[in-house]
């Protein structure tokens, strides 16, 4: 299947981002995480479809961005496999991958610390006292001295860190914005905790109003500093996901495991085939027209996002793709 202009894939691999979840192997234990609870929790891509994935995307020419998460990708097998060869192949494509940072380090393939890979490295606390009862499996001052290793080694503008706020880590958020200054990590991201439905028991962990007064102090200190960018998403105005696909006018294809496709995140649970069928492609092609040639379809669509609160401040969880969290 190879992309040409007009045909039912060129929307598709025009795409400036692909998600693409290869592995649902995590090395951590988080409370917060659903992705213990998919369907695929646990397992990983298969070495055949690794390869056919490859394939398909230089035989389209791809040239925008991968994301890769979900799990933690430095567990799969397969990383410097896929990496290396779509790098190799496709002088335009970048990447970037999420990790939680136990195994990130100046050690890895040297092809990891290419120009075009962004890592993104996400914190959880800044001391091992503050992940207490909300995530296993991580020791963040491992995860600190991994990092310092990188930028030590020159790779600081390869990396971006990111750090989910909480009531018991929020005290710490100096020390994380001046520990990614001295190291001279360009991006900075802070994210409030994310509580799904059914995880009511961790809302013991809200941000208060104090906290949120206390975060907006610290992103005015943070912009003061030399960071090329820094995101405080409870700080920022008006900021809304609703309309990503109606104003943006972009999506982002995800790919799953077993290499089935959902038009876009916060959609996942609405699958529209295999990525090696054509006729998930003229699906695709099809939503795609219709969402960007009518603004009223474009907005009920994004109305049902999962990445949207609901009215008792949840997120929504697609339980067909989350069994596990069934009761």
């Amino acid at each position: 299947m190879v992309l040409s202009e007009g045909s039912i894939f060129s929307n598709f691999f025009s795409s400036k981002n692909l998600f693409i979840a290869l592995t649902y192997r995590c090395n951590a234990f988080c409370e917060k995480c659903i992705t213990r609870y998919n369907r695929f929790k646990n397992q990983s891509m298969s070495k055949d479809n690794c390869e056919k994935l490859i394939n398909l995307l230089i035989e389209n020419n791809y040239t925008g961005t991968i994301n890769l998460g979900s799990g933690e990708s430095l567990t799969y097998e397969f990383l410097p496999y896929f990496v290396e060869s779509l790098l190799n192949a496709l002088p335009e494509v970048k990447f970037r991958i999420l990790s939680n940072g136990m195994l990130f380090s100046s050690q890895l393939p040297e092809s990891f610390f290419s120009s075009r890979i962004l890592w993104g490295i996400t914190l959880d606390g800044f001391f091992n006292s503050e992940l207490q009862n909300l995530q296993k499996g991580v020791d963040v001052e491992i995860v600190k001295e991994n990092i310092t290793s990188v930028c030590e080694a020159g790779f600081s503008k390869n990396l971006y860190l990111n750090y989910t706020m909480n009531n018991q880590n929020v005290k710490s958020l100096k020390e994380y914005i001046d520990f990614a200054a001295k190291l001279h990590i360009p991006k900075l991201f802070t994210t409030e905790i994310k509580i799904y439905e059914g995880f009511k028991h961790l809302d013991k962990y809200r941000l208060s109003k104090n906290d949120k007064s206390f975060i907006k102090k610290m992103k005015n200190y943070a912009q003061s500093l030399n960071f090329k960018y820094a995101y405080f998403d409870t700080a920022e105005n008006e900021f809304c996901r609703k309309k990503c696909f109606n104003h943006q006018g972009y999506v982002s294809p995800i790919i799953d495991m077993d290499c089935s496709v959902a038009f876009c995140y916060g959609q996942e649970d609405k699958l529209l085939g295999n990525i090696f069928e054509e006729e998930t492609f003229i699906k695709w092609n099809s939503l795609y027209g219709k969402l960007k040639s009518n603004d009223n379809a474009a907005e009920n669509w994004c109305k049902k996002c999962s990445s949207l609160k609901d009215e008792s401040d949840y997120f929504s969880v697609p339980l067909s793709l989350n069994p596990y969290l069934r009761k």
